[in-house]
């Protein structure tokens, strides 16, 4: 089911978030780079060649950036 509902349909908004939060602002993730986590646990398998091309890494920058553009804005 998970699959087929968007993860914060599926776990509610507050549950959702309070893993990326942690991601964002625990101490001891600091230093922490390049790791893959699933429901708040780190992910066992390397990263996918194509998370690792520059390329796309400065793709998904410009989109991440476009798109919050507005927001910092105030619109």
């Amino acid at each position: 089911m998970s699959h087929v509902i968007p993860f914060f349909a599926a776990a509610g908004m507050r549950r959702g978030s309070q893993q990326y939060v942690r991601l964002a602002a625990d101490p001891t993730l600091a230093t922490v780079s390049g790791t893959y986590f699933v429901r708040g646990k780190e992910k066992n398998q390397g990263s996918s060649p194509l998370s690792l091309d520059p390329a796309i890494q400065q793709r998904i920058d410009d989109a991440a950036e476009a798109w919050a553009t507005s927001f910092l804005r105030g619109r």
